[in-house]
C-alpha cells in the first residue's frame, strides 16, 4: 500500500491538473461555439499526452510520476472533450436528410484522423525528448 503523504500528492496532482485544463477548454469554448474549439482542444490535448506519455516512459521518480498525473490524466483529461464532438455533429445533422449528414460525418471521420496523427507525432517527440535526455 501506498505512503498516505503521497497518495494525497498524486490527488492533488490530478485535481490541480484537472482544473487547469478546465480553465484551458473554457476559454476555448469562449472564442466560439462548433466544432473549431472543440477540435483544437482535443487536438492540443492528444499532443501534449502524447508526449508526455512517450517522454516519460522509461525511468523517472515521484515527481515525473506527479507530473504525468498532473498534466496527463488531470489537464489533459479535462481539456479534450471527444464525447463534446460527438455531440456537436449531432447537433450539426440533428435536423438533416441523409445527403446532409456527408459534411457533418466528413467533419467527424477529419478530427479523428487528426487526432490519431497528432498522437504518433507527440509520440515521436516524446522519444526524441527521452532519447536526448538519456545521452
Amino acid at each position: 500500500m501506498e505512503n498516505p503523504p503521497r497518495r494525497w500528492a498524486q490527488v492533488t496532482a490530478v485535481a490541480v491538473g484537472g482544473a487547469l485544463g478546465t480553465l484551458a477548454r473554457a476559454a476555448l469554448a469562449a472564442t466560439g461555439h462548433g466544432l473549431l474549439p472543440i477540435m483544437v482542444a482535443n487536438i492540443a490535448g492528444t499532443l501534449v499526452l502524447a508526449v508526455l506519455t512517450s517522454a516519460l516512459l522509461t525511468g523517472g521518480g515521484h515527481g515525473r510520476r506527479l507530473l504525468a498525473l498532473a498534466a496527463g490524466t488531470g489537464m489533459c483529461g479535462a481539456l479534450t472533450t471527444y464525447s463534446g464532438l460527438v455531440l456537436e455533429v449531432l447537433r450539426l445533422t440533428a435536423p438533416a436528410s441523409a445527403a446532409q449528414l456527408l459534411v457533418p460525418l466528413l467533419l467527424l471521420s477529419a478530427c479523428l484522423l487528426a487526432g490519431l496523427l497528432t498522437a504518433v507525432a507527440g509520440w515521436a517527440l516524446g522519444s526524441l525528448l527521452r532519447d536526448g535526455r538519456a545521452q
